[in-house]
Parts: structure tokens; C-alpha cells; sequence
């Protein structure tokens, strides 16, 4: 009898968090702890300067970011660091969503946010990223663009 053992190796992500208040912070480490194991906080930064400096100097798959900083809006962070990684921006503020997902943001969580947010946020980068964190598609496997009779636009069609 032979017994076969499988291992599932998940990719480690490494994360910053920019969040001014240590509160804050401190509670979504532990939140991502529970939640997200496999996503490892590197580094915390408090304002926009620490922030930029962070954010070159370590190296990260993920950010989550707070809108207001003490030395100035997360949007400045973009326009002096070069961030190519995905970013759930966490904030008290509902009124900077649109530029949120213009500045590479994946998810919008409002504070006081709960676990459940947080997972849907973390899902939903894994269905962007392909990673070891995609989730199954009810859809089928095989899927086509074919046209529509009128050829202005496309469908989906099994094939």
C-alpha cells in the first residue's frame, strides 16, 4: 500500500503597508496574519517621504495603502516612486475610489473594515494576478470570442 503525500507550496507575498496610524497598522498585520498567511508584511511606512523610500528600497508584491498621510495624500507616493505592484487602498473616505482603481488599486476597503473585506480584496488579487491564489471559474475551460450578427461586438461562446 502506498501512500502518497502532496504538498502545496504557496508563493510567500510580500507586502508594505502605508497607514499613519500605528493602530491601524498593527490591526491589519494581525487581520492579514489570520486571513492571509502566505502574505507577509516587509515593511510599514507612516507619511509619503518614508513612504517613496520604502518603496524602492524593499522588495514587495503587494501594497496596501492609506489615503491620508501625515505629510500628504497616497496618490503623491505615485507620482514619486515607481509602483508596479497591485495596491488595496484602506481608507475612512469614499470619495477617492475612481482614482483609487486609476492608481493601480485592485480593491477599495472602507474603515472600519471587517476579515470578510479582506479576504474578498485578497481573492480578488489572485484572480488578477494567476497566481497559486487563483480561485476555480464556474465558467467553462474553453472559451471563444465569436461575433454577433451584426459583428459591432463580441460574446462569449463554449468551444
Amino acid at each position: 500500500m502506498h501512500r502518497t503525500v502532496f504538498f502545496v507550496i504557496l508563493h510567500v507575498m510580500k507586502a508594505i503597508i502605508i497607514e499613519d496610524e500605528p493602530l491601524s497598522a498593527a490591526e491589519l498585520r494581525t487581520s492579514l496574519a489570520e486571513v492571509a498567511p502566505h502574505i507577509e508584511v516587509v515593511a510599514t511606512a507612516s507619511s509619503v517621504a518614508e513612504a517613496v523610500e520604502t518603496v524602492s528600497r524593499v522588495g514587495h508584491d503587494l501594497i496596501f495603502m492609506d489615503i491620508h498621510l501625515e505629510d500628504g495624500s497616497g496618490f503623491d507616493i505615485f507620482e514619486r516612486a515607481d509602483i508596479s505592484v497591485p495596491v488595496i487602498f484602506i481608507t475612512a473616505y469614499d470619495s477617492y475610489a475612481l482614482k483609487a482603481f486609476e492608481n493601480k488599486g485592485i480593491d477599495y476597503l472602507l474603515k472600519p473594515f471587517g476579515r470578510d473585506d479582506l479576504r474578498r480584496a485578497i481573492a480578488k488579487l489572485g484572480l488578477l494576478s494567476g497566481g497559486e491564489l487563483r480561485l476555480r471559474s464556474t465558467a467553462p475551460r474553453r472559451r471563444r470570442l465569436r461575433p454577433t450578427r451584426n459583428a459591432s461586438w463580441y460574446t462569449w461562446a463554449p468551444g
